[in-house]
């Protein structure tokens, strides 16, 4: 079993991952709906310490977090 800060840091790799291919290479404009989420997201994974943040990330932003959670093992 991994270790949790190992899983911590492999998860946020993964969200990074995930946010860089959404945006591919069209960032959006500030002051639009997309750049907000954008920015919203970036900080939220930027942010994440432990098992909490994670929580709280796919509260927020994932569509069907309990999937993303049993992904994970948590």
């Amino acid at each position: 079993m991994k270790k949790k800060q190992e899983l911590i840091n492999e998860i946020r790799a993964n969200l990074q991952f995930e946010l860089d291919e959404w945006l591919g290479n069209d960032y959006p404009d500030e002051g639009t709906e997309d750049y907000d989420l954008w920015q919203r997201k970036l900080s939220s994974i930027n942010n994440i310490d432990n098992i909490e943040d994670i929580y709280a990330y796919a509260a927020e932003f994932v569509s069907d977090e309990n999937t993303f959670l049993e992904k994970w093992c948590l």
